[in-house]
């Protein structure tokens, strides 16, 4: 069995793999606003998180480490938020779990609320949205973002 560290290291280089669209180890500020128009995130948070990621003013893409460094800095935010939520018992958001989320937060609680925020958050097949759903979606968010109420 693989180690925690390094499971999760694969996990986030999958994920530094898919915003690097050509494949040659840097990101470009075009990799991430095609990111954020898939994820139907404004266009700013591309520019934001260029400007978080690259290693110096000038630089028009980041690469692995500056990635890792940014995620490792986000992490701990995304993951009180994840675990704010309610989640179901093997740790994922269902629908039923976020029609609570959406209820605890004084939010309009119906069914399609919740089939939205399981559409943009990306959940698989079996709808629901795992940790690693969350948590890409919300590196891509500006951090001042991260800092608001996570529901």
């Amino acid at each position: 069995m693989l180690p925690a560290t390094y499971k999760n290291s694969t996990i986030r280089k999958r994920f530094f793999e898919e915003l690097d669209r050509d494949g040659d180890g840097q990101v470009t500020l075009e990799d991430l606003e095609i990111a954020m128009r898939k994820r139907k995130l404004p266009k700013r948070y591309a520019h934001e998180l260029m400007r978080r990621a690259r290693s110096h003013l000038f630089s028009k893409s980041f690469g692995w480490k500056q990635f890792l460094s940014l995620m490792e800095q986000k992490e701990p935010t995304i993951l009180r938020a994840y675990t704010s939520l309610c989640l179901s018992k093997s740790g994922t958001l269902q629908k039923s779990e976020i029609l609570a989320s959406l209820n605890n937060a004084g939010l309009p609680a119906n069914e399609d609320n919740a089939i939205a925020m399981m559409r943009f958050l990306s959940a698989d097949a079996e709808e629901s949205i795992s940790y690693g759903h969350f948590r890409n979606f919300m590196l891509l968010l500006p951090s001042d973002r991260l800092q608001e109420d996570p529901r």
